[in-house]
């Protein structure tokens, strides 16, 4: 097992919201101050776009944001029921550990707090549905 070390400061959540019907997937990403949506797009010669950037400030929301706490919750939330849909993929460094977590059709309460969070500081046209 490779253990991967983080700078104490770096703060950093990844959410990737799939569709796959819908051919893409949009990346959220924020790290430190700075919010990045990438559109990855699923189809064979199409590129990659960043969507939407911006640095944010400091405010309640950011402090909202760091101060979350996901650590304790499972790898994965799956209802294997559904084979396509919504999924999403959220990825959290902070304090020098990382968890990847995975929610595939179904709801977590937790979730859902990042996702509301994170649609705080979202453009309507990019905002992540839950």
């Amino acid at each position: 097992m490779k253990i991967v070390e983080f700078d104490n400061n770096q703060f950093i959540i990844k959410l990737i919201a799939s569709n796959y019907s819908m051919s893409y997937s949009l990346k959220y990403e924020i790290s430190n101050l700075n919010y990045t949506i990438t559109m990855l797009n699923g189809l064979k010669g199409k590129r990659d776009s960043i969507v939407y950037n911006k640095v944010l400030s400091n405010d309640q929301t950011m402090k909202k944001l760091i101060e979350i706490d996901l650590f304790d919750l499972k790898y994965k939330y799956d209802n294997e029921l559904v084979e396509d849909g919504n999924r999403l993929t959220i990825v959290i460094i902070k304090n020098k550990k990382a968890k990847t977590i995975i929610v595939n059709n179904t709801f977590q309460k937790d979730i859902n707090q990042l996702v509301l969070l994170f649609n705080t500081i979202t453009p309507s046209k990019y905002q992540i549905k839950y």
